[in-house]
């Protein structure tokens, strides 16, 4: 599993549209089963 520490700027609007940016500090999304990325706020 590969984990990937991105900023709410560099999350692609498609993907950031599905994440409910209240509930998350660092925000945990999976694409596929392979990739994590740990969404800092």
């Amino acid at each position: 599993v590969e984990y990937v520490f991105v900023s709410k700027e560099d999350v692609d609007e498609e993907v950031f549209d599905r994440l409910d940016d209240e509930k998350f500090l660092s925000l945990v999304f999976y694409e596929g089963t392979t990739k994590i990325y740990l969404v800092e706020t």
